[in-house]
């Protein structure tokens, strides 16, 4: 099995996208997530950035995100930037959630959430049911 990417909110991604020209060319992405945009809004209450947040999920909204960061030419030093590494189709964990990172229109990535695989069901000490017939249920007459 794949190795899951553990992720926070604020996290800088580099992904190699495919060029137009052929190849890959690195592209910076930030990780987000709809309740860490709604708690920056200082103006909303706990209870109005949560009813803003479920608006949101109840309309659609992916509850996580990674948006594409841009570019700056400048004349002075800049700290440097850490960036973790992420390929496109990664699993990655963000807050106990599991994502899988995918291409998106334009140079963007689309963070999908995965659902758990279900549990193996477990046979051993029950009984096997044999089948029933049409009869038996009432579809038989």
């Amino acid at each position: 099995m794949a190795e899951i990417i553990a992720l926070k909110v604020g996290d800088k991604l580099q992904i190699e996208l495919p060029s137009l020209l052929g190849g890959t060319v690195p592209n910076n992405f930030q990780v987000g997530s709809l309740e860490a945009f709604w708690r920056k809004d200082r103006t909303l209450t706990e209870a109005e950035a949560r009813a803003q947040v479920q608006r949101a999920l109840d309309r659609g909204e992916a509850s996580h995100f990674a948006f594409n960061l841009g570019v700056t030419l400048t004349a002075h030093r800049q700290e440097p930037v850490k960036y973790i590494d992420v390929e496109l189709y990664d699993l990655v964990e963000i807050d106990g959630k599991t994502f899988q990172v995918t291409p998106a229109a334009n140079h963007n990535v689309n963070i999908v959430e995965q659902q758990p695989r279900p549990a193996a069901i477990s046979m051993i000490g029950k009984e096997k049911q044999e089948p029933r017939d049409a009869a038996e249920i009432g579809g038989g007459q």
